[in-house]
């Protein structure tokens, strides 16, 4: 029986990311990958890097709630990826899906479900998402990111596996680092970045302490990843100040921002999450606090409870919280010891292998598939 699996991993980077590192593992083993992804910029930009990995680009989005005009997008937007993922399963019918997540696993879902090949989920979110909760109970297996999700789904079906980190991210030497991005490898570096798509209030957070650290400008430099639609602002903020800085819209080499950064300012999705403890890197957590069921909150406390992060709910932009997220800031920058237990205890939080395991997990379950129907035969 021909392998032929999808991995649904599109919307978000978080998403995608993980199911390109499990899809690399696969067709090194051998197995037909076909990745489905969405048609957010973000999924088309990211798989210009993978030209090889076959794709499905499929037009469905975020439920966006009852009370939004755009409900009736999401029906449209659901109904013809009915139809094209059918299409396309009656042509190469799919042995297994592996779904990371997030919108785009829906209908991949139903469609196995149909044809009843075995379906496994990916949960990265310390908080299982929605696809999960309304999945447990109709897939084969579930794979978590974090121990502590077992707490919400308890261990029946589900295997901690870790969140398969990025193929390529490895740790280079700070002077090489320094050297990519044209920075200083003497000077303290904070790298501040809001996900695969930019945050725009963490951008404005770190805007307005800008005044407080100017003091530091002939030892500190920043690497700030706004996101798109930020990038001007962000390659103005920083000139008046005098700092060494570069600003991107997106760093698809962020090994490099890794590897130089002492500190890093981050929303906790669970990708990034996944990668700053990969690197080791101290870190202080503003989650996203419109983010489903608060979920980045649960993420970081993760980090924040072991000792690895500073968790800081997003404050008012207001002077006395503009000073007291500059004061965190200015305080660990400046206390060389707790940024290095930090990161101790942020090395502990990583999972090695991750892809490896999900991929072990996938033809494990193929196999056990392939070996019922050949006796029923």
């Amino acid at each position: 029986m021909k392998n032929n699996i999808w991995i649904a991993c599109g919307g978000t980077g978080g998403h995608l990311y993980p199911g390109i590192a499990v899809a690399e593992v696969l067709i090194s083993r051998g197995n037909q990958v076909r990745l489905i992804i969405s048609k957010k910029p973000v999924d088309q930009s990211i798989m210009e890097e993978f030209p090889t990995i076959p794709t499905e680009c499929i037009p469905m989005i975020g439920w966006p709630g009852w009370k939004s005009l755009k409900a009736l997008l999401f029906f449209s937007a659901y109904l013809k990826t009915r139809r094209q993922l059918s299409a396309l399963a009656a042509q190469e019918p799919p042995t297994l899906i592996l779904a990371m997540g997030g919108f785009t696993s829906i209908v991949p879902l139903e469609i196995g479900n149909k044809l009843q090949v075995p379906c496994i989920i990916h949960e990265s979110n310390v908080m299982p998402g929605k696809v999960t909760r309304l999945w447990a109970d109709r897939v084969d297996r579930i794979l978590v990111g974090w121990r502590e999700t077992m707490d919400f789904l308890g261990e029946k079906k589900t295997q901690h596996t870790g969140t398969p980190l990025r193929h390529g991210l490895n740790r280079i030497q700070r002077t090489e680092a320094a050297k990519r991005l044209e920075l200083d490898p003497h000077k303290k570096t904070v790298l501040l970045m809001g996900g695969s798509q930019g945050a725009r209030s963490l951008n404005a957070l770190m805007f307005d302490a800008l005044p407080y650290f100017a003091k530091y400008r002939d030892q500190w430099q920043f690497i700030h990843i706004t996101g798109p639609d930020d990038l001007e602002k962000g390659r103005h903020a920083y000139s008046p100040y005098g700092f060494s800085h570069k600003v991107f819209p997106y760093l698809h080499t962020i090994q490099d921002a890794y590897s130089l950064a002492d500190l890093v300012i981050s929303r906790a999705g669970a990708a990034s999450l996944t990668e700053i403890a990969a690197f080791g890197l101290p870190s202080v957590l503003v989650p996203f606090p419109y983010a489903a069921d608060d979920h980045q909150t649960h993420n970081a406390r993760i980090f924040s409870d072991s000792g690895a992060a500073l968790l800081c709910h997003q404050p008012e932009r207001t002077p006395n919280a503009r000073g007291a997220f500059a004061t965190m800031i200015i305080d660990l920058m400046e206390d060389a010891a707790r940024r290095k237990d930090m990161s101790s205890k942020a090395e502990k939080l990583f999972r090695g292998r991750a892809a490896e395991a999900v991929a072990d997990v996938v033809e494990e379950l193929h196999e056990m598939k392939t070996k019922a129907i050949t006796v029923k035969v």
